[in-house]
């Protein structure tokens, strides 16, 4: 949920800057930057508390020695567990049928880092292959979840995935809540997380631990 704070412009969304970014090759340096904050915030503010870090990561970046090389080092200079840390990568990169990241999320899982494919539902997959995965998560994508209330297809695909997920033992997340009729829904479903500006919107650290205090 990173934002460009610019100083004319105000905040960015990652979907306007994130693409030039990977155009221009700054992915890594924008997710080390990204990967450094949220690490030295959860281990100054939240030392022992239970909360995760979720963080995106790409293919490339999964393929890439010396990003992973600098997530683990990071990890350690900051005192925060891999167990607290999430590491997002969507659904299409996740079950890409490559020996490198079959590889790299073997070793992730294996130094106790959670691997959850992020947009869940916008790509095919089997469940065999799901299976074979080291996945502990799925996030079902927004645009199913958004139209859940309004398009029986949608709500029959939601809770299919979450049956899938719960048969294959993946915890289930669903993003793009924004009311309490589809929190319901979810709950309904079995769905064992929700995330959207229902629940909290993207918050700047400061306002994060004041609204961590209230809940």
């Amino acid at each position: 949920l990173a934002r460009w704070d610019h100083p004319t412009l105000g905040y960015i969304p990652p979907a306007t800057f994130i693409p030039h970014a990977a155009a221009l090759g700054l992915m890594r340096p924008i997710t080390q930057a990204v990967t450094a904050t949220a690490l030295a915030w959860l281990g100054a503010t939240r030392p022992f508390g239970a909360e995760h870090i979720a963080i995106n990561y790409s293919t490339a970046e999964l393929n890439d020695a010396e990003q992973l090389w600098q997530l683990r080092e990071d990890c350690e200079r900051f005192g925060v567990a891999p167990e607290r840390v999430a590491l997002e990568i969507t659904h299409t990169s996740a079950l890409a049928d490559e020996p490198g990241t079959r590889l790299a999320l073997h070793r992730l899982q294996r130094d106790g880092f959670h691997l959850v494919i992020d947009d869940f539902g916008t790509g095919y997959s089997t469940a065999a292959r799901l299976a074979a995965l080291p996945f502990t998560e799925v996030k079902i994508d927004t645009r199913f979840v958004r139209k859940c209330l309004r398009s029986d297809a949608a709500s029959a695909l939601v809770e299919a995935m979450i049956s899938t997920a719960r048969d294959l033992d993946l915890e289930c997340t669903a993003e793009g809540v924004e009311n309490q009729q589809i929190l319901d829904k979810l709950a309904g479903f079995g769905c064992d997380y929700a995330q959207g500006y229902y629940i909290a919107r993207p918050l700047p650290a400061e306002e994060l631990e004041a609204w961590l205090a209230t809940t």
